[in-house]
């Protein structure tokens, strides 16, 4: 039972310090945020801090590692050769993630300079399922399909920022029709 309650703390610091650095960031760039700020926007103690994370690029790297294994393992769990092209479970699952890490999503690839961190995000969902399914969709290998899926990535992207800036009213499900419904407008495209 203590070993719950100690894992329940961890998450529960880890998670203060995480809305704390993505709050941080939303203000100012992260050369100019201390382990100080980070510590006192979450109200724990720089030991507490320490305990988890090495530094504050240590913390942000960390988050940008945990989006990135989640958006894997999204990857992971959908078959772009199965898909029907109506239910759109992949991208259901993709709004359901960025729901989850919206405040990571939001700050790090929609506000952020970082750009190294935007464009694996980027690739991933270009080539970890989309590619794959337009050219299935497709029946062939398209000139037009690098094209496609860049535009539709870069779409889905903004509809995501959009969502979340208007408060993530709408469920994952209904996105993921809104979104997929571009998607296949991309696909009439290509064929």
């Amino acid at each position: 039972m203590a070993h719950e309650t100690e894992d329940r703390r961890v998450r529960k610091t880890k998670k203060q310090l995480r809305s704390a650095l993505t709050t941080l960031l939303l203000e100012k760039d992260i050369s100019r945020i201390t382990v100080r700020d980070v510590a006192d926007r979450a109200d724990v103690n720089r030991g507490t801090f320490y305990a988890h994370y090495s530094d504050v690029y240590d913390l942000l790297r960390q988050l940008e590692d945990d989006l990135l294994t989640h958006l894997d393992e999204v990857g992971r769990r959908h078959d772009a050769r199965q898909s029907d092209g109506k239910s759109f479970l992949y991208l259901t699952d993709l709004f359901t993630l960025t729901g989850e890490y919206s405040d990571i999503y939001y700050t790090l690839y929609c506000r952020s300079g970082d750009s190294e961190f935007q464009e694996k995000i980027f690739n991933r969902l270009k080539y970890q399922y989309l590619y794959e399914f337009l050219a299935v969709c497709a029946g062939r290998e398209s000139e037009k399909l690098d094209y496609c899926a860049s535009f539709i990535v870069a779409g889905m992207c903004t509809l995501a920022k959009v969502w979340i800036e208007n408060g993530m009213r709408e469920p994952p499900e209904e996105m993921a029709r809104l979104g997929g419904d571009f998607v296949m407008h991309g696909v009439e495209m290509l064929q």
